[in-house]
């Protein structure tokens, strides 16, 4: 099941990864009841212009807040020459729909640095060129 942006609609190349990423839910509304306790993932590809996640289901009442940027993600995780920390928008989730099973989220970076961004584009170049 694929909810949101079709996910071939890219801009950037992406670099298959097996990165480990902390993230948490956030949203512009102080005490919206948005879950802020960190959560693990995996970071299956990268670009300069997000990210794929592999991680738990997000609570089902939440899944229209992310889609619509209503709900934002925070996240850290390691690059090569040291951590990255984002805040991104979900453009799209996936999943099996069974109840528990790990999603797929498309994250689009909203909130990064040009040094980051420059760092992402250094990581994926060096990927694939060394």
């Amino acid at each position: 099941m694929l909810v949101g942006l079709d996910k071939q609609e890219r801009l950037f190349f992406r670099l298959p990864t097996a990165l480990q990423a902390s993230y948490r839910f956030i949203q512009e509304e102080p005490g919206s009841g948005v879950d802020r306790v960190p959560c693990t993932g995996m970071v299956e590809n990268l670009s300069s212009g997000g990210l794929l996640l592999r991680t738990e289901e997000p609570p089902l009442e939440m899944v229209g807040d992310l889609l619509s940027g209503r709900v934002a993600v925070a996240f850290h995780l390691e690059l090569p020459d040291g951590p990255l920390d984002a805040l991104a928008r979900v453009v799209w989730i996936e999943g099996e729909g069974r109840l528990g099973s790990d999603v797929c989220m498309g994250l689009e970076f909203q909130e990064i640095t040009s040094r980051d961004r420059d760092r992402v584009i250094r990581t994926v170049i060096q990927a694939f060129s060394g």
